[in-house]
């Protein structure tokens, strides 16, 4: 499975992110740059 797969079955709701109960919640922005570095990350180990 690739992220982008992954992405396209959260967003047809195949696959449901439990909703955390805290007070602080993450911007768009801070996701995006988290998934960013993960991929780049993964990217970085399979080389």
């Amino acid at each position: 499975m690739n992220i982008i797969t992954l992405l396209n079955q959260i967003k047809e709701g195949e696959i449901v992110l439990p909703a955390i109960q805290r007070n602080f919640v993450w911007t768009t922005s801070r996701v995006t740059t988290l998934l960013d570095s993960t991929i780049h990350q993964r990217m970085e180990w399979s080389t």
